[in-house]
């Protein structure tokens, strides 16, 4: 059993990507025309529990609501766009982390999600 394990998880690793350092963006190619890839996203979405603050059916963008990860903490939200044949995902997140020392103030701001 071990070894059949290892025959077929072997050649997926094998073909799995390298995230780049400082990657910010997810790009997926496919065949879909952008009107199908908004309609996938939208129900995929929708599907996995997030809400979508934006939807603009015209320019095929997506904004999800901020949403807290399933482990740590924080929010993130992501931004998404459906072109011909690709799909651009990219996101904001903050740590929810905000520090307060001798009257001087550190708030809380998004920042570009990266690897």
């Amino acid at each position: 059993m071990k070894l059949f394990l290892c025959l077929v998880i072997f050649p997926i690793v094998l073909f799995a990507q390298d995230i780049p350092k400082g990657a910010s963006k997810i790009i997926i190619n496919n065949e879909l025309s952008a009107k199908d890839n908004f309609d996938l996203i939208v129900k995929t979405l929708l599907d996995n529990d997030y809400f979508i603050d934006i939807k603009d059916p015209e320019t095929f963008i997506i904004k999800t609501e901020p949403k807290k990860p399933l482990k740590g903490h924080g929010l993130y939200y992501m931004n998404i766009r459906a072109i011909d044949k690709g799909i651009h995902i990219s996101g904001m997140w903050k740590s929810g982390i905000e520090l307060s020392l001798n009257g001087v103030n550190s708030t809380d701001s998004y920042c570009k999600s990266s690897a």
